[in-house]
């Protein structure tokens, strides 16, 4: 109703967005997915001004709360489901290879090690830094914190000199942006 009312009073597509994902995060709290995927794609299309900058996604970050409630609950499984739905509508929206999908496949390999799915786990974290690598404006945090989450994983299974240099490659990262 909210959404009709908002088109027949053409109300800005700011205040729309916002409701739009108030109107998500109530779907995917209940389970509703496949109503959820509809509404948060429309909620992150009309929101035009939304950029990639600065590793901020407020889009992301909401759920990622949600995602975080549901762990904290002993609800992993209900995270993992949100974190699906959510990744196949910021690749849909945003693109594969986008700094978003590469934070949300972090996110989700973090649930993932939490309930020692390791493999699961791993194949995330390789395919976030991945995109983040590969990104022309590679988010040095975010490529930084992936980096050291795989190292963390392979310093748990024995596999010490991988994990070095993963953590001397998040190093080295770290200490270029922060001197810049």
């Amino acid at each position: 109703a909210v959404l009709l009312e908002a088109e027949r009073f053409s109300v800005p597509d700011q205040q729309l967005t916002k409701v739009l994902r108030y109107l998500a995060r109530a779907l995917s709290a209940q389970g509703k997915y496949h109503e959820f995927e509809g509404i948060y794609e429309k909620s992150l299309a009309s929101d035009s001004e939304l950029q990639e900058r600065d590793g901020h996604f407020p889009e992301e970050e909401e759920l990622n709360h949600i995602a975080c409630e549901y762990v904290s609950q002993g609800r992993e499984e209900e995270a993992k489901e949100l974190y699906r739905h959510v990744l196949a509508v910021l690749e849909r929206v945003r693109g594969q290879k986008s700094a978003v999908v590469a934070r949300c496949l972090s996110d989700l390999a973090g649930i993932y090690a939490k309930t020692e799915e390791w493999k699961k786990a791993e194949e995330l974290l390789k395919r976030a830094i991945e995109i983040t690598e590969n990104s022309p404006t590679m988010l040095s945090a975010e490529m930084a914190t992936s980096l050291h989450n795989l190292g963390a994983l392979y310093q748990k299974h024995d596999r010490a000199e991988e994990a070095q240099l993963l953590f001397g490659r998040a190093m080295a990262i770290l200490e270029k942006h922060t001197s810049e």
